[in-house]
């Protein structure tokens, strides 16, 4: 299971909260700082509304089970040493935690530094948009693509790190993080439309979250591996497709590498009787996409002058080869 984060609340009665002041003998206000301390991998923020309290509960799977390899026969062990702590908290009242945010990660170790930085700089010249996702690239180390109900983020978790000056795990390692966030608007659609209550175990199902991985990555990053233009001509070369779609192939690279996907589709051309059609359409570049891919090419091309060691085989392996194999 490639769990990371999840965010949960209780509500609390002002007599409740009143009562978990005296049990830890501290000021309301200071009351989430000091309980945090008591379980790894849990923080909590106490909020005051108009009538009631909220306790906010964040979860970091890794530290909370001590493991990286988080699988669905983990759910009850989460769950437990969750409630556990509510109720170390509230005693035995009663408190269902609600579920409001869940990350899935998905890591890849890429160990050469500069390999990450140049895939960061490929993925941006991917879709800016698809459904209701919208790209956000302000950062070198990061890329958004959001919208109000699910988020997907692309990172170098390492330099992350290093910029919030926190000391780096070793799974965290040259590592490649790839995000799926399912925020709030999106778990209650889940409810409403199929009835899936808002609890942990209900998301940490292992066919669940590989569909939500490869559903959520594979419109903005593609299959196949990175490699230059001269490789990628030989490999066109050498298949099958007919000297007319090969020439195709190859100029379909081109303007993908030098324009971007977006921009592309803008192109036009003019037919045999002047008539001005989109040079690629939706159609095309799926099938376009779908040659690449059983050629072992990412259409997002490496530039042909940057100096960069690429091994023997000339290229860099895609770190989400393995998510394209998720049925």
């Amino acid at each position: 299971m490639l769990l990371h984060t999840a965010k949960f609340y209780c509500t609390i009665e002002e007599d409740e909260v009143s009562a978990v002041s005296h049990k830890f003998n501290d000021d309301i206000n200071s009351l989430s700082t000091k309980i945090n301390f008591h379980f790894p991998g849990i923080t909590t923020l106490l909020k005051e509304g108009s009538y009631d309290w909220t306790l906010f509960i964040y979860v970091d799977f890794i530290k909370l089970l001590g493991k990286t390899d988080i699988t669905g026969d983990d759910s009850e062990a989460a769950t437990e040493k969750i409630n556990n702590f509510i109720k170390f908290i509230f005693g035995n009242t009663p408190k269902e935690p609600v579920l409001t945010r869940l990350d899935y990660r998905f890591d890849t170790i890429v160990k050469d530094k500069s390999h990450r930085e140049l895939l960061l700089k490929l993925y941006r010249k991917t879709y800016d948009t698809h459904g209701f996702k919208k790209k956000y690239d302000r950062y070198d180390s990061s890329l958004y693509f959001n919208s109000k109900s699910i988020n997907v983020i692309v990172y170098d978790k390492e330099e992350e790190r290093n910029a919030k000056l926190q000391e780096v795990e070793d799974y965290e390692r040259d590592v490649l993080r790839f995000e799926v966030r399912l925020l709030n608007p999106h778990i209650n659609y889940m409810k409403r439309k199929n009835g899936l209550v808002k609890i942990l175990s209900n998301y940490m199902d292992e066919d669940f979250w590989k569909t939500y991985l490869k559903k959520n990555l594979s419109p903005f990053f593609f299959a196949g591996s990175f490699r230059k233009i001269n490789i990628a001509e030989k490999l066109i070369k050498s298949s099958e497709l007919k000297p007319i779609d090969q020439e195709r192939l190859r100029q379909f690279l081109c303007d993908v590498s030098i324009y971007g996907f977006d921009n592309i589709l803008k192109f036009k051309r003019t037919s045999n009787i002047g008539e001005e059609k989109s040079k690629y359409t939706k159609y095309l570049v799926k099938k376009y996409l779908k040659w690449l891919k059983e050629l072992d090419i990412n259409p997002l091309l490496i530039p042909k002058n940057i100096k960069i060691e690429l091994g023997p085989e000339k290229k860099i392996e895609n770190p989400l080869a393995d998510v394209f194999l998720f049925s």
